[in-house]
């Protein structure tokens, strides 16, 4: 009983660490919005789809996570809060040029792909229908991850 117990508090930390960087995307892409000024009706359409995406996630997860007699978490991560400082002060130094914009997105999604990295490889007992969810956001997010980096990458050769 007891190690049970352990599994589901281990499961519901996991699930709650990923409601954390689905809070941290959607903060990232609304403060991206607004560095983005008033052009890039574009960019700011794709963002909007990734907040969207990263709450439709959290529900998702917040919803499995009282399934399992949990609490879901209202918190960013840590690391997200110290990524909104380095943006604050990025921002600050350089300005809100589309192409940091652009790297700062790129460096969100790395942290949300590693974070669903690490709770799939994590040992803890994931049952089949959130383990598939839990893939397909992954997926989903490394999807973004690619395109997003894609964007970076053409904005910056643009810039040079």
């Amino acid at each position: 009983m007891i190690f049970i117990m352990y599994q589901n508090e281990k499961l519901i930390g996991i699930l709650n660490d990923l409601v954390r960087i689905n809070h941290d995307r959607v903060y990232g892409y609304e403060h991206a919005i607004e560095d983005l000024g008033n052009g890039n009706q574009d960019l700011k359409t794709i963002f909007l789809e990734k907040i969207s995406q990263s709450r439709l996630y959290a529900s998702r997860l917040e919803s499995y996570i009282r399934d399992q007699g949990g609490n879901p978490t209202t918190d960013t991560t840590v690391s997200g809060k110290l990524f909104r400082v380095w943006m604050d002060f990025k921002a600050t130094l350089m300005g809100h040029d589309t192409a940091a914009v652009l790297n700062s997105c790129v460096f969100g999604e790395n942290a949300a792909l590693e974070a669903y990295e690490t709770a799939l490889d994590s040992p803890a007992d994931i049952p089949s229908e959130m383990l598939q969810t839990l893939v397909q956001q992954r997926e989903t997010i490394r999807s973004s991850h690619t395109a997003i980096k894609t964007m970076a990458e053409m904005q910056e050769q643009m810039a040079d």
